[in-house]
């Protein structure tokens, strides 16, 4: 009888053991990144002030990630920033007319090995400046082609009309 209840407890023992599922966690695949474009020449973001935009980072989902790091780095000032998220998107006030690059950490389960996405980069373009060149003048007087005599003081009297949308004529 004592063989038979060792042999029952070594047989549960080990269809419980067989019938576990294996507990090591699964790593996250990397994300692919969407915005802001690889190479964009003049990225706007939104605008929030004169010397910075919003700049709204979005990558697919990665599989198996719970979270995500995202790193964007100045390349003028090779300074780095790492911000996190739980989703595919992040938003984030950069300095404008400067280049950056970005990349997305995908971090799964404890245990998981983090996986890291390619590395694209942009420019942040500055707030336009509209400035428009004046009207060409309009001759007043001498008439063109006419023969001009200077003055008693030797002097020639030149008169143009000159416009400009800006008003900004110098």
């Amino acid at each position: 009888m004592k063989k038979v209840i060792l042999l029952i407890g070594i047989f549960t023992f080990l269809m419980n053991s067989c019938s576990q599922e294996d507990s090591t966690p699964l790593n996250p695949s990397a994300a692919s990144l969407i915005s802001p474009a690889n190479e964009e020449t003049c990225f706007d973001g939104n605008s929030i002030n004169d010397s910075q935009s919003n700049v709204d980072f979005r990558w697919s989902p990665a599989i198996n990630a719970l979270s995500y790091e995202l790193l964007v780095t100045n390349l003028l000032t090779l300074t780095s920033q790492t911000f996190t998220s739980v989703t595919n998107q992040i938003t984030i006030a950069l300095n404008k007319t400067e280049p950056y690059s970005w990349s997305v950490k995908s971090i799964g389960e404890v245990g998981s090995v983090p996986s890291q996405s390619i590395e694209w980069k942009f420019y942040l373009a500055g707030d336009a400046i509209v400035n428009y060149a004046p009207f060409p003048p309009e001759l007043i007087s001498p008439p063109s082609g006419a023969n001009v005599t200077p003055d008693i003081n030797n002097l020639i009297t030149l008169s143009w009309n000159a416009s400009d949308v800006d008003e900004d004529i110098v």
